[in-house]
């Protein structure tokens, strides 16, 4: 029955002894204009709660706005509250904690603050999931969702703000922007980072009195339209790119000519992905000021048209400068991912002409003999730096010329990419990828860009007739047997205590909020549009398609069902319209259809059993179209549940008054051998005077002393951690025996 409990419990919320004094819940501002804000895990549905697992330690996060002095945490979970503390910066009134727990239990922390007065407070939603095998993807999804969640409360706390001065452009409005210590790329790291913001769905036009994101969100974007430029504009011979005919065009950098378009690339990609079209620019010139952010990125998309190479054999490609004489495929996918995520959320118009005149540049960078694994991979400009983020970079502009995963080009690409995953080099040609930020993302956009997504790279074979073969990896994750590290295990793996990411590897390694912002775009599943999440549990046979967080172990032929109605939109403008299934693991979205997916006869062998589920949203056709997600989730199938093996040791021999050393550690459970290594004896009871009663001794190894003599037989009584949703009791025990002489 408590076993049958325990899979019904999604969460359990601790209660929480509230302060004597009257305390306000946030609403707008209430009490005098004080408030206590948490940050929300996702923008658009503030009650799902934030990922742990048991024995993280994770940062409780929030700010303060009104005139508060001082501020405290419960933490929910019965542990000492944080004594009233001074507030010294409002913006950043976080705290680490750990919590304790079984799988699904689930705890609400609150914050305070009071201006000696009135206390206002707010709370913050903690789930403890599953993250104990990380090569299972639904698992190392946990761990993903912590590193984005820490990650983005770095950059949080590490934004620099200010206020602009009165009267145009800056029109006294509050700003905000991030540094890179290493190249100075001050608008490219500012650019970079609030697209992690935006594309994890903290918008500029979001809850500002619910998500303390949206402030910085805000102050970011009035940083980066203060330093939009004008640049007059005019048919060069391949078209005319002023479609709106205002006669110029407009692009964001504060670094001058020199970087304008690769700086202006990353950051044109942070004003398209804002999806606020409608939002008008509080600053600016007066070709920016009070303008619609869809009118502002149209000129953007026009600037870089006038801006593509006109001619010689960089024609059709970008240098740092528009207009320039030559080209390199680096800058290149800059203009054409501000282009793609300006088409996408602003609806903006390309000239066709961009298209075709991009086809001689990327022609020209594509390495396509058939004579060396070169094959497939994309020069920065021939002979130059052929490498995995070239390759990257080549795939997202086929991909925007519109190729897909059927076409020679794309597959060609996939197959360089397979050859040279494991690259060990550290210079500007060939670059090791794994801890070099801008390697990983441009990986991640020439996987992320296509829809649905591209999950396997797959093995190309270019010699004899080329074709695809068999062998292929997953990127993102990095399955039980899988060699080659995703990127997602990695970045996880190497993040600061602190939340960021510093590139350990690379001549263009970057650092602090620019290498910050890049890793969590890498693992966000969005490159300009925010994607619909599935998630995937298993639920009971009958009833409600209640989710079931806790571990289950299914038996041979077991009936199965599973749900995906937890499954959401990040975009509280859009709605998940479909769920496909694949229950058989063959790529193939076939198998059923609907919010949940029944296996009535379960799996006939032991083993482990993929499934996943696609979702997909009503994006509008002329944004870009529907979007989809992709959930997964491993059915362990295993023997009934065993018990442990009581070994007492022995045969002992001792005095009286002497300690005598005992010793069951020879003892094992057999559901670590067969279920899952965590299943291990968590108590030893020993019998030392053969009374029946296991409470002489505790302990693999303890030491006792008899008092009196005693020749005869001793017990040891083991007790395992059972065996979480499998057949039989949970928390078996068993029985050794041992002689004393």
């Amino acid at each position: 029955m408590k076993r049958l409990m325990a899979l019904f419990t999604i969460l359990v919320t601790i209660a929480m002894l509230l302060p004597a004094m009257p305390v306000l819940a946030n609403g707008g501002g209430g009490g005098g204009g004080l408030q206590a804000i948490c940050v929300p895990w996702q923008p658009a549905n503030q009650s799902i709660p934030h990922y742990t697992y048991s024995g993280k330690s994770i940062t409780l996060k929030g700010i303060a706005r009104g005139t508060c002095t001082q501020y405290k945490w419960d933490f929910g979970d019965g542990s000492p509250m944080l004594a009233w503390t001074s507030i010294t910066n409002p913006y950043n009134l976080g705290i680490s904690h750990t919590y304790n727990g079984s799988v699904g239990v689930g705890f609400t922390a609150t914050l305070y603050v009071t201006d000696g007065t009135t206390t206002v407070s707010d709370t913050y939603p903690v789930t403890i999931f599953d993250a104990s095998t990380p090569s299972n993807s639904s698992q190392m999804d946990v761990k993903v969702n912590i590193a984005i969640d820490e990650g983005l409360w770095w950059l949080h706390t590490n934004l620099n703000r200010g206020t602009f001065a009165g009267g145009a452009p800056g029109y006294g409005q509050p700003f905000g922007y991030w540094t890179e210590p290493g190249w100075g790329y001050t608008s490219a790291a500012t650019g970079a980072a609030v697209n992690a913001f935006q594309l994890h769905g903290n918008k500029v036009n979001g809850d500002y009195d619910g998500d303390p994101y949206v402030e910085d969100v805000q102050r970011v974007m009035n940083y980066l339209l203060y330093y939009t430029n004008t640049v007059s504009i005019y048919d060069e011979g391949h078209g005319n790119p002023d479609l709106n005919g205002n006669g110029f065009g407009l692009y964001t950098s504060q670094h001058g000519t020199g970087e304008q378009t690769y700086v202006a690339g990353i950051c044109g990609v942070a004003l398209a992905s804002s999806g606020a079209p409608n939002y008008k620019a509080p600053v600016g010139s007066a070709d920016v000021y009070n303008r619609y952010i869809k009118d502002i990125v149209q000129d953007e998309v026009e600037f870089f048209a006038w801006g593509q190479v006109d001619g010689g054999w960089g024609r059709g490609g970008w240098r740092y400068s528009a207009d320039s004489g030559d080209a390199d495929m680096s800058t290149t996918q800059w203009p054409v991912l501000t282009m793609q995520a300006a088409k996408e959320n602003m609806g903006s118009i390309v000239p066709a002409w961009v298209y075709t005149e991009l086809d001689y540049f990327v022609d020209y960078c594509e390495y396509t003999a058939a004579d060396s694994d070169n094959n497939g991979g994309y020069y920065y400009y021939p002979p130059y730096y052929l490498n995995l983020t070239k390759a990257g970079a080549g795939m997202i502009c086929r991909e925007f010329q519109g190729y897909t995963v059927a076409d020679a080009t794309i597959q060609r690409t996939l197959g360089f990419i397979y050859r040279n995953w494991n690259e060990t080099g550290t210079s500007w040609d060939w670059t090791r990828l794994m801890g070099n930020s801008y390697g990983m993302y441009a990986i991640m956009k020439a996987m992320r860009v296509p829809e649905p997504d591209i999950t396997q790279v797959v093995e190309y074979i270019y010699s004899g007739t080329p074709h695809q073969s068999a062998n292929s990896f997953d990127w993102y994750y990095t399955p039980a047997g899988q060699t080659n590290t995703g990127i997602a295990t990695y970045i996880v793996g190497n993040q600061q205590s602190d939340g960021h990411w510093d590139d350990s590897v690379g001549a263009n390694a970057v650092s602090g909020a620019l290498a910050t912002g890049w890793r969590i775009l890498c693992l966000l599943k969005g490159v300009a549009i925010i994607p619909p999440i599935a998630q995937i549990y298993p639920c009971p046979m009958v009833g409600p398609p209640t989710p079931i967080l806790v571990p289950i172990i299914y038996k041979t032929d077991q009936a199965i069902k599973l749900t995906g109605s937890t499954s959401f939109s990040p975009d509280p403008s859009k709605n998940i319209v479909s769920y496909e299934w694949d229950l058989d693991n063959d790529g193939v979205y076939d198998d059923a259809s609907g919010v949940t997916a029944s296996i009535p006869a379960g799996f006939p062998a032991l083993g482990d059993y993929n499934v996943s589920l696609r979702v997909t949203d009503d994006n509008p056709l002329a944004l870009g179209g529907p979007q989809t997600g992709v959930g997964y989730y491993v059915i362990r199938v295993r023997p009934p549940c065993l018990d442990p093996v009581a070994v007492a040791g022995g045969p002992y021999l001792g005095s009286i008054n002497v300690n005598v050393q005992l010793d069951g550690s020879a003892s094992w459970d057999a559901d670590g051998l067969n279920l899952d290594p965590f299943m291990n004896i968590t108590k030893y009871e020993w019998d030392l005077n053969n009374d029946g009663f296991f409470g002489d001794a505790t302990g693999a190894k303890p030491l006792y002393m008899w008092t009196a003599p005693f020749v005869g037989t001793i017990a040891l009584k083991v007790t395992d951690d059972g065996c979480p949703g499998a057949s039989g009791s949970n928390n078996r025990t068993n029985i050794g025996y041992a002689s004393v002489n």
